[in-house]
């Protein structure tokens, strides 16, 4: 569903007094303007994560789960930078602070918790079958399915009673979220999702895992990475792994699968992978 010029432009006046939307902590700035510059070093990322204990303890315990499965155990940042390398722990970083930007209250559509198990799960399909793909950018594809459905947040605080409407007609009637958003709200999780991630200045191909998520085929140069969202939403959905706000199996765009490439074996090993790192990460992450 593509939106006209008209929505659009409704879209933008709906959301323009919202002055609150959240900015990521300071630390996550910091750790990502150090990974860009070419002369940081390992002990230099620690310096700055370890003015945080709450967040050096979480990633530890991350780095040290069956998720990585190293031999040894880590107990440094510098070390964990050293073995999983700088955008692997900036992306850890993002990952642990984003997942707290957001109050957490519940209504009778929409639960966070289940909302950001459903998030998981798609982050852990997605790390998954970029791996089998043998892509670049394995730890990208991991931030862009837990970032994929943001958006939803942004409804379920800023605009809560239509959301719990857009949400209420979904359920009734068995339709995706995203339809009923556009029916009741006039604009989509994945707009409002790709206006939050431009604000926060993140890469192009996390805003356009966010924006297409459901439309792969208008991603443009990140065709291959948001497609690899795409099936990691629907194999997520599958597996039953929390709940992003309804009930239905968002259609598999056939030009994507054919795109990719993979069997129905490999899908099974990421499905497998799945079931063993699930209950894991999503204590450590709720932490």
């Amino acid at each position: 569903m593509t939106a006209t010029p008209a929505a659009q432009a409704a879209w933008k006046d709906a959301i323009a007094p919202i002055r609150s939307f959240p900015t990521l902590p300071m630390i996550v700035n910091k750790v990502t303007d150090l990974t860009g510059q070419p002369d940081t070093s390992a002990r230099d990322i620690e310096v700055v994560v370890g003015k945080d204990q709450a967040l050096t303890a979480k990633l530890l315990r991350l780095v040290n789960s069956p998720f990585y499965g190293f031999p040894h155990r880590i107990t440094t940042i510098s070390r964990a930078v050293g073995i999983i390398g700088f955008d692997a722990l900036r992306n850890l970083v993002f990952s642990t602070s984003v997942m707290k930007l957001f109050t957490a209250h519940d209504s009778p559509t929409f639960q966070p918790v289940e909302f950001w198990k459903h998030s998981l799960g798609t982050a852990l399909a997605a790390k998954g079958l970029a791996t089998r793909l043998g892509e670049k950018n394995v730890e990208e594809c991991f931030v862009g399915g837990l970032l994929h459905d943001i958006g939803k947040l942004v409804h379920h605080e800023y605009f809560a009673e239509p959301f719990r409407q857009a949400g209420r007609m979904a359920l009734e009637n068995n339709l995706l979220l995203r339809e009923t958003e556009q029916s009741v709200m006039g604009f989509t999780h994945d707009q409002t999702g790709e206006l939050l991630l431009t604000q926060w200045n993140l890469p192009s191909i996390l805003i356009g895992m966010v924006a297409h998520h459901h439309q792969p085929e208008a991603a443009g140069p990140h065709m291959r990475g948001v497609g690899i969202i795409h099936l990691a939403d629907i194999l997520c959905r599958a597996k039953g792994l929390g709940n992003g706000g309804d009930r239905m199996m968002p259609r598999l765009d056939r030009a994507t699968w054919e795109r990719l490439g993979l069997t129905v074996g490999d899908l099974e090993m990421v499905l497998r992978r799945m079931d063993q790192d699930f209950d894991e990460m999503a204590s450590l992450f709720s932490e």
